[in-house]
């Protein structure tokens, strides 16, 4: 599932470079790519600068999303697992109690909201 997420969005970056290189190549060989295109007083360059961020923040959400869903695996696996918590290396073990911890603080805090709330 991972694999196939980042695959997915992978492509859909490679796509929109090749979309980009296209664009760049047509614009280099004609005068005016906006004859070719139809589409009046559009900017290049600044549709360019748009398209180059928009593939930043793409790579971006790509690591972002990976990292998030591998991190998500391996804290399933370990819930769900029989491995014993003392068997777990410091590191794991680390995270694993902050992870708890915030989500019994989140919990009890939503106790406390709700028991505060007139019905």
């Amino acid at each position: 599932m991972i694999n196939e997420d980042f695959q997915e969005r992978k492509n859909e970056i490679v796509n929109i470079l090749s979309y980009l290189k296209c664009m760049e190549k047509e614009r280099s060989t004609n005068d005016s790519i906006e004859k070719n295109m139809e589409v009046g007083d559009v900017d290049f360059n600044k549709l360019q600068k748009t398209i180059k961020a928009s593939i930043l923040l793409m790579l971006y959400n790509l690591v972002e999303s990976t990292l998030t869903n591998c991190l998500n695996e391996i804290h399933d696996a370990i819930t769900e697992s029989t491995i014993p918590y003392n068997k777990l290396n410091n590191s794991i073990q680390t995270l694993f109690l902050a992870y708890h911890i915030e989500s019994m603080k989140k919990k009890e805090g939503a106790m406390i909201r709700l028991a505060s709330c007139e019905i």
